[in-house]
């Protein structure tokens, strides 16, 4: 984890509503891989708190990484209309990863809309695995990374406003796949209600692989001090820290 000086080399819409910027960083950033996170600024002295948002793609050196967001509030509204050139400040990378066994051969991932931006990065972090990616949006126009996550993965897709026949989501995508595919485990993020669909669905089931899940929760200091980003704990006493411990989980482990 480093602060560091980045310029924007490209910020440009990718999908209705959803940017992807790419930053060239001050210094070369080290230990990056899929699952982790960035705190950066947006550029004016208004908004003081730097904004979290996970790494979609970063190259072999460390010297770039990409970040999607969606236009939301004046902070991601101010980073949408930042030109190529602008200088900025982050610290990165932060957070744990998608941390996978070297067994691990064959693994489903599940996103729900922007659930999607952390596994753009995901076939450099590992090449040698063959993922299939259940993915859902909203409609088209906010399909998003596809493209990208194609390059390593089979795609399945539905949309909230084209339901197929027999999957309404990516949840019951992966559902109707999981028994034949023979899957060594489980990668997910999403809104929370696609987190509980999947959480019962494993249960019911009796799904016995690994699963984990990327959180997202509003941040502060995004490296663990402040406590604004606290999950509970689903077997234990107490909480944890989404951008310090995590953000992702064992599922069974964090109450959704």
């Amino acid at each position: 984890m480093k602060e560091t000086k980045v310029i924007i080399e490209k910020n440009s819409e990718v999908a209705d509503s959803i940017y992807e910027a790419t930053l060239l960083l001050d210094e070369p950033a080290q230990d990056i891989w899929a699952g982790k996170f960035l705190n950066v600024s947006v550029g004016d002295g208004s908004h003081i708190l730097k904004r979290p948002f996970g790494i979609s793609d970063y190259d072999a050196k460390g010297e770039k990484v990409k970040f999607c967001y969606q236009v939301r509030g004046e902070g991601t509204e101010k980073l949408s209309k930042l030109k190529c050139g602008t200088e900025l400040m982050a610290t990165l990378p932060l957070g744990n990863g998608f941390l996978l066994d070297k067994n691990w051969k064959k693994i489903a991932i599940l996103a729900g809309g922007m659930g999607v931006c952390p596994f753009g990065g995901m076939g450099k972090s590992y090449p040698d695995k063959h993922f299939v990616a259940y993915l859902g949006f909203r409609n088209k126009k906010a399909e998003c990374l596809t493209k990208r996550i194609s390059r390593f993965a089979d795609l399945r897709i539905v949309y909230d406003d084209e339901p197929l026949e027999n999957a309404k989501n990516a949840v019951e995508l992966f559902l109707n796949e999981y028994e034949s595919e023979n899957f060594d485990a489980i990668l997910c993020c999403g809104p929370k209600p696609m987190f509980r669909a999947l959480k019962n669905a494993i249960e019911n089931r009796k799904i016995d692989i690994p699963c984990f899940v990327s959180l997202e929760e509003r941040m502060g200091c995004g490296v663990g001090a402040c406590l604004v980003c606290v999950c509970k704990q689903a077997k234990a006493e107490g909480n944890v820290r989404v951008c310090k411990d995590g953000p992702v989980f064992p599922i069974s482990e964090v109450e959704l």
